[in-house]
């Protein structure tokens, strides 16, 4: 049997800037926030369906949407867990592994 999902996180990147937010009316602090869905099979080999990025009020939530592009960029670093990313390729590669690994035993 085997086992399959989807599924989704929000992660907060950390803060952004200081900027005056239209529901609170005040200068309030903005956070840039991650939403992505994966993947997966097993829980574990994954991989990434679709990414969002959002600055938004710390308080409120109130925010507008950004350019993935702009922000990985910016960023540096993929804030995603590894095995959400590529878990999906990691698998493949065991698999190809074991496959070699059973050819060259096989004709020993």
């Amino acid at each position: 049997m085997i086992f399959y999902g989807s599924g989704g996180d929000v992660l907060d990147c950390g803060f952004v800037k200081t900027h005056h937010c239209e529901v609170c009316d005040k200068e309030r602090r903005f956070h840039l926030i991650l939403a992505y869905r994966h993947w997966h099979v097993y829980w574990i080999f994954g991989f990434v369906t679709e990414k969002k990025y959002h600055v938004g009020c710390s308080m409120c939530g109130w925010g507008w949407e950004e350019y993935n592009g702009h922000i990985e960029k910016e960023l540096g670093i993929n804030r995603i867990p590894f095995m959400r990313r590529f878990g999906c390729l990691t698998g493949i590669g065991i698999a190809v592994f074991i496959w070699i690994l059973s050819a060259i035993s096989g004709s020993c």
